[in-house]
Formats: C-alpha cells, structure tokens, sequence
C-alpha cells in the first residue's frame, strides 16, 4: 500500500479553506482504504500506529478547517454589520472610508494567509472608536440647531415686541 500525504505542509496553515477540505478528503479516503485493508485480512505491513497517526491527522485537519469556517463566518458578519450601518448612517468622515478600505484588504488577505487577528481587531476598535465620534456630532448638530431655533423665535418675538412699542408711540 502507497500513502500519499496531500499538502505535506503542516507546519504551517493551509493556505485555503479548499486546499484544507482536499486534505482533510484525502486523509479520509486512505484512512478508508486503511480500514477495508484491516477487515479484509490485515494491512498489509502498515501497523497500527500509522492508522493512529492518519486518524489523529483527519481529526486535527476537520478542527483547523471547522475554525476556519466560523474565523471566515465572522468575518463576513462584521463586514455585513459594517455595511449596513454605513447604509443607515449620515456621510461618515473619511477616516472611516479609509478603514473600512482596510478592513477589505485585510479581509482578502486574510483568505490567502493567516495572522491579522490582531489588525482586524485593531480596526474594529477604531472604527467603533469613529462611530461613536460620529453619534457624538450628530447629537451636538440636533442640540445646536434647537438652540438656534429657541433663539430666532426670542428673536423674532423681541423684533415684534419693538415692531408694537413702535407702532404705540407713533
């Protein structure tokens, strides 16, 4: 029996989702093929510490892929959440454009490789670090322009209360 190990580099993390789920398939098929040598008759000179060390390998394999799948799944939630606030919200100031482009970049590059956890974190606090600035500002603007309503309307009363003074003594 030949063994073939798919993406001989575990010393590192898969680079893909895909190239994970591969591996994860071929181990499943030769630890099978394992299995249906054992019941046929025997392995044919592989012991049992080489099946021990393949199972070891699918299950590692299906854990590394299952925290893949929920890091990713986060990842677009976030993003989703992002969207959606910057849909409802009021034009956000540049700064947050210019992290949100970020937070793209980092997204995609984190497809490709691994170890941004710290920098997707980083971004996040700025960004809710910017939101609530912003929240911040359109609460001033609403208070300003109470205010400045309170204040044309005293005016406007004083200018019609000189308007009648004026009118009395004429």
């Amino acid at each position: 029996m030949t063994f073939a190990v798919v993406n001989g580099g575990w010393a590192g993390v898969p680079v893909s989702p895909e190239d994970l789920q591969e591996t994860v398939a071929s181990l499943e098929a030769q630890l099978m093929t394992l299995y249906e040598e054992k019941e046929g008759g025997g392995f044919g000179g592989v012991d049992t510490d080489v099946v021990a060390l393949y199972e070891h390998k699918v299950r590692a394999a299906t854990r590394q892929l299952e925290q893949h799948r929920l890091m990713v799944d986060s990842l677009e939630a976030q993003l989703r959440s992002l969207y959606e606030d910057r849909e409802t919200a009021p034009a956000a100031p540049d700064a947050t454009e210019s992290l949100v482009q970020q937070l793209h970049v980092l997204y995609h590059e984190k497809e490709h490789s691994a170890g941004h956890a710290a920098m997707v974190e980083s971004l996040e606090a700025q960004v809710a670090v910017l939101l609530e600035e912003r929240d911040e500002l359109q609460q001033r603007l609403v208070t300003q322009e109470t205010e400045a309503a309170r204040a044309l309307s005293r005016a406007k009363d004083m200018l019609g209360s000189m308007i009648d003074r004026t009118l009395s003594l004429g």
